[in-house]
């Protein structure tokens, strides 16, 4: 590609990170308005019926004066509950008997929990411990008129210091109860989001909204976090006047991979041994694989188009990416070598950002329906495509849980900037984690 060329490109790709997806679309469409790649995506319904959800009385937690650590213990609970898409909570307010004086008598009335309509409840104590603190956290059937035995939890003293982590592992046990696998709760994920400098800067946040942690402090751009070795966060950052990919080191953040042009979308192979990302050093994005210092190990491909957006498998075996070779922005497969590239979304003129779900049979990743951006996902092998959101603002960049029973990904839903939304994998429970920042992009699940 000539020269000249290069960086009518390398500005395309700058104002598509910075003003989001709805620029992007208006490129295409600029560049052939006559544009229609695969059949539309139909605006239907998301399938599947309603979810039914365990009604679960979660009263106030029991702290004893003088615990530091826990002043939001009882929130954080609660709210992780909300979130799951497993349980009705049933609060405080719903309960006109008097829970302190059962707690006194040291006895459940099981008939109280279930006039309230109760099938489980919830009972937790924090109290002093020597130096520690003792966490007595219990999951009784009301149905039945028993005390349920966890088999991820048990009550323990442990130091101030780990309360809120084993909060997340009691309410992670209590959904393994209910439905057989642990919740996501106690994990992080990492996304871009505008800091109060009013540059795009880098974050963390706890699953249920907290915990919010700015990575990056320069005043410049800050684009596609990912998760890179050793748990840090990897994204592409102007510091030095080129978009060139960087990592959160322990002893601070470092280039990682920087060639001539773009060096973006970095993502770590499930192994912990390579490194797929987008480089520009012919002056046409494409997709090339890196070793853990940068070194170039292969070229993955090679064509007119642009390619980017790569996301491995989780066997590490295949790499999904977006590539507009057939006309307009698709998903495509090819193998961790590089060969059989082959284009898997056949519906929709517009899909872009793929991420993989851990048990490998589908492919989440943003398309453009009826005017908007929603998000999908795809059976890479049957290609069958099923909807997630509609009708909720514009929705993008999604990411699945370490177990992909959900999914999180940026909104528009509400108004005043896009923020991170918790979903079901299926859709059904959906819910916004967090007001502290707007205008997110990117989000990505740790799960290596």
């Amino acid at each position: 590609m000539n020269k000249r060329i290069q960086p009518i490109i390398f500005l395309v790709f700058f104002f598509a990170c910075v003003v989001g997806f709805a620029t992007i679309a208006q490129a295409e469409e600029a560049k052939d308005p006559a544009r229609a790649i695969g059949q539309p995506i139909e605006l239907v319904v998301r399938p599947g019926g309603e979810r039914s959800l365990t009604p679960l009385a979660v009263p106030t937690l029991r702290v004893d004066s003088g615990i530091s650590g826990a002043s939001d213990a009882d929130a954080k609970m609660r709210r992780a509950f909300e979130l799951s898409g497993y349980f009705e909570v049933l609060g405080p307010d719903r309960f006109y008997f008097d829970v302190a004086n059962e707690w006194f008598k040291g006895e459940i009335d099981y008939k109280n929990w279930s006039n309230v309509g109760a099938a489980g409840l919830v009972r937790t104590h924090i109290s002093k411990d020597g130096s520690n603190v003792k966490l007595d956290f219990r999951l009784y059937d009301v149905v039945s008129n028993r005390e349920i035995s966890l088999s991820d939890w048990k009550p323990k003293s442990v130091s101030s210091s780990r309360i809120e982590s084993e909060i997340y592992a009691f309410v992670n046990a209590v959904i393994a109860y209910y439905s057989g696998s642990p919740g996501p709760f106690g994990g992080r994920v990492t996304f871009a989001g505008r800091g109060s400098d009013g540059f795009k800067q880098i974050y963390t946040i706890g699953v249920d909204g907290t915990g919010l942690q700015r990575i990056t402090k320069d005043r410049t751009i800050h684009l596609l976090p990912s998760w890179g070795p050793g748990r840090r966060v990897m994204y592409t950052s102007y510091a030095d006047n080129n978009p060139d990919l960087w990592i959160d080191d322990a002893s601070g953040a470092r280039k990682l991979v920087s060639y001539p042009g773009i060096n973006s979308g970095g993502a770590l192979s499930p192994d912990g041994k390579e490194i797929a990302l987008t480089l520009s050093r012919d002056g046409n994005t494409e997709i090339y694989i890196v070793d853990l210092q940068g070194k170039i190990l292969r070229r993955c491909t090679e064509s007119n188009a642009e390619d980017l957006s790569p996301a491995w498998s989780p066997d590490g075996r295949q790499i999904a990416f977006v590539s507009d070779r057939a006309g307009g922005p698709q998903i495509f497969v090819m193998n961790r070598d590089c060969s059989n590239p082959h284009r898997v979304t056949m519906r929709g003129e517009y899909n872009v950002r793929p991420d993989w779900s851990p048990d490998g049979s589908r492919i989440a990743f943003t398309g453009r329906a009826g005017g908007r951006f929603d998000i999908f996902t795809v059976d890479p092998k049957t290609k069958e495509v099923r909807r997630i959101t509609q009708a909720q603002g514009s929705n993008f960049d999604p990411t699945w849980s370490p177990d992909g029973r959900y999914l999180m990904f940026a909104s528009t839903r509400g108004g005043g900037g896009a923020r991170l939304v918790l979903s079901t994998a299926d859709g059904q429970i959906q819910h916004v984690i967090s007001d502290e920042i707007s205008g997110v992009e990117s989000p990505h699940w740790l799960r290596h």
